[in-house]
């Protein structure tokens, strides 16, 4: 089995918010109102923490919001507090935290000589040189020979 990755990070667009945290609904059947976020926000933060947002949007969707806090107050301490909306537990992440944007493909190539070398599907693979390409993983699977069922 060969498993590998393709991405290319710096070609990707990105948005930079200043001491901001990111609160993603995606899980949620409907998108959520300013005011259920307000509530749940007062239950999730204290006052000072409260006293601090400076500003709160929705970002691409009604699903991902961006809570912004004035320079006297470091988001970094509310990262991954729970927050819970209409029931569902959620946390305050990161507003700046990359994804993992590598796209994943696994090849599998059957009936191969016993005495194939592995090394070589690397060396195939490399001599593309396609950016971003990396070779995760290669593994042999050996599975019994079992009779057929009629």
């Amino acid at each position: 089995m060969l498993a590998m990755s393709l991405a290319n990070q710096s070609e990707i667009p990105r948005w930079i918010f200043k001491n901001s945290v990111k609160l993603n609904l995606k899980k949620l059947n409907k998108p959520v109102s300013h005011k259920t976020l307000f509530s749940a926000l007062d239950i999730a933060l204290n006052q000072d923490e409260n006293d601090a947002i400076t500003s709160i949007y929705n970002f691409w969707s009604n699903k991902v919001w961006i809570i912004e806090f004035n320079s006297a107050f470091n988001s970094q301490d509310i990262y991954n507090r729970a927050i819970n909306i209409n029931g569902t537990n959620f946390n305050l992440e990161d507003a700046n935290k990359l994804q993992d944007l590598r796209r994943y493909s696994t090849f599998r190539f059957h009936f191969l000589p016993s005495n194939f070398k592995c090394e070589l599907l690397k060396k195939f693979f490399d001599a593309f040189r396609i950016d971003g390409l990396r070779i995760e993983d290669i593994s042999e699977e050996n599975y019994k020979d079992r009779p057929l069922k009629n």
